[in-house]
């Protein structure tokens, strides 16, 4: 087609050394226009893609054509393939002939060559060798019917079926240790996906953190088909390759990061408790509220200096950030451990206090809705 083109970068080589599924992730990654075309000794098919999305297609395969497509689809019979193909003449096209022969309608021919182009696309995975010329212009698409083609599932599909396991582990940084996030439009283009939930649990675990050995040993899939799904994942662009070193530092981050969530929880939880118990009391001392708290810290801080420093409760709360701070100094398996130690020491300081200076029914009042919040 040359209405439309305009000149751009060509680059060329063998598909021994970047594959299809590297060629179609880059164009899809970076949203680019371009006319790839690959080629053996007898076969040369044609993708075009138009800011990162296949639109059309072509191939000189006698198996590519309109109307085996259509005839393996089901959508003719061999008596209407037989007659449209007499009638084909220069300048008119086979699906022009279908739809005035009546064998087809507008939307069928339409759906005929989504079915093509997607035909042609899916069987470029499976080649292993070749040469690729990849044009990086603008083209005429007036000839060209409009198709919506879901080219993340069609390069998603793709790869499934036809990868091979040196493409994929290649794709993959060459190391089962290799690292994948998700791209900042991942959403995006995940929504035009359709993904099982299997596939979806994988998709899940790619956070940044854990190599694709983890992921494998987390997955409900076996090991080849999540390393092919997160593979196919990056081809649509979904996924990035941000690191294939140091996997298992990433992955003690990530396990640190979940314990000072937990402790977070805990010391939310320990926040209920002390309000309520706060509220309640406030109505028996009053104004001596702030100083009767100040006084109940006093009495535990030293004994858990690590945890409870520079910690307030005169709010009626133990701020949990400036905890965690103080247990990111503490060895990890110690800090739950500690941290209920000092929080229980503060609860028993405060119901003592109570106990001593207020009364005791009403700290056996309190002792009383202590037990029954931490029993929720």
């Amino acid at each position: 087609m040359s209405g439309g083109e305009s000149d751009g970068l060509v680059l060329s080589g063998r598909l021994e050394e970047s594959s299809f599924a590297d060629l179609m992730k880059s164009l899809t990654t970076s949203r680019e226009t371009a006319v790839l075309t690959l080629s053996n000794n007898t076969l040369a098919k044609t993708i075009y893609v138009q800011d990162g999305r296949i639109v059309f297609a072509a191939s000189t395969d006698l198996d590519d054509r309109l109307g085996e497509c259509m005839l393996r689809e089901g959508m003719i019979g061999v008596a209407q393939y037989d007659e449209s193909a007499k009638r084909i003449r220069p300048g008119r096209k086979l699906g022009t002939v279908l739809v005035e022969l009546g064998y087809v309608t507008p939307t069928e021919l339409v759906k005929g060559v989504k079915a093509q182009v997607e035909h042609v696309v899916s069987s470029l995975f499976s080649w292993r060798s070749g040469d690729y010329k990849l044009e990086m212009r603008s083209f005429d698409r007036q000839d060209m019917i409009q198709l919506n083609i879901s080219t993340e599932n069609l390069v998603f599909g793709g790869v499934k079926s036809g990868a091979g396991w040196s493409q994929v582990l290649r794709g993959l940084g060459g190391s089962m240790d290799a690292v994948l996030d998700r791209a900042p439009d991942a959403d995006s283009r995940l929504y035009k996906l359709d993904l099982s939930d299997d596939e979806a649990h994988v998709y899940s675990l790619a956070n940044g953190r854990l190599s694709v050995a983890q992921i494998c040993a987390m997955s409900y899939l076996h090991d080849y088909a999540t390393a092919v799904t997160l593979w196919g994942l990056a081809c649509c662009g979904i996924l990035t390759l941000v690191s294939s070193k140091d996997a298992e530092s990433l992955f003690r981050e990530q396990v640190a990061e979940f314990e000072l969530q937990e402790l977070r929880d805990r010391v939310e939880s320990f926040n209920r408790i002390l309000r309520v118990a706060c509220e309640k009391l406030s109505d028996h001392v009053r104004e001596r509220m702030s100083t009767f708290l100040d006084e109940t810290m006093s009495e535990v801080v030293d004994e858990h200096h690590d945890i409870l420093r520079d910690v307030d409760i005169s709010g009626y709360e133990v701020d949990p950030e400036l905890v965690v701070e103080n247990l990111s100094e503490v060895e990890t398996g110690r800090r739950r451990k500690l941290l209920d130690s000092a929080l229980d020491g503060l609860l028993v300081a405060l119901l003592l206090k109570v106990k001593l200076e207020v009364s005791a029914e009403l700290e056996r009042e309190l002792s009383r809705e202590v037990t029954s919040l931490r029993a929720q």
